[in-house]
């Protein structure tokens, strides 16, 4: 006869569990297995504020579900969610890319300029700047005064 396990849910209740079921618990969203469980941090960086979630997720587990996980697309309804551009610790990254231990998922925001547009309209700022001769410039030789001479 198999023993029995108590394991307190997400729900603070105790439940009675066979040591044979242990792989089927249910802890907070995320199944329990033999393999230790895999934190992940998941930030979006707001202009004001910082969202961030930690999860305790399975091993084997991709970008995507640990973004269904967090639960960021209820918390931000508006946030473009087909185009969400992601990342792990600066690096822009896939959402089927498999996560380790203390991986940080960062969620970028969409960018306002083209960045390539941006750096062509400030160059030619600087080109009209600097377009016309500048006032306090001669060019050419030094006329000599009689005095020189």
């Amino acid at each position: 006869m198999a023993s029995s396990i108590r394991v307190i849910g997400p729900d603070t209740r105790a439940v009675s569990v066979k040591e044979t079921d242990i792989k089927k618990v249910v802890i907070s969203n995320q199944t329990a297995t033999d393999h230790k469980a895999l934190t992940i941090h998941v930030v979006y960086a707001q202009p004001d504020k910082v969202w961030q979630k930690t999860l305790l997720l399975p091993p084997g587990t991709t970008v995507g579900q640990a973004l269904v996980a967090s639960e960021f697309s209820c918390c931000f309804p508006d946030h473009p969610s087909g185009e969400m551009v992601v990342g792990i610790y600066g690096r822009t990254c896939s959402r089927n890319r498999v996560l380790t231990d203390e991986d940080r998922i960062e969620i970028y925001r969409p960018l306002v300029f083209d960045p390539m547009q941006s750096r062509r309209r400030r160059a030619l700022h600087r080109k009209a700047a600097t377009a016309g001769p500048h006032p306090a410039r001669t060019y050419g030789v030094a006329k000599r005064t009689s005095k020189e001479v």
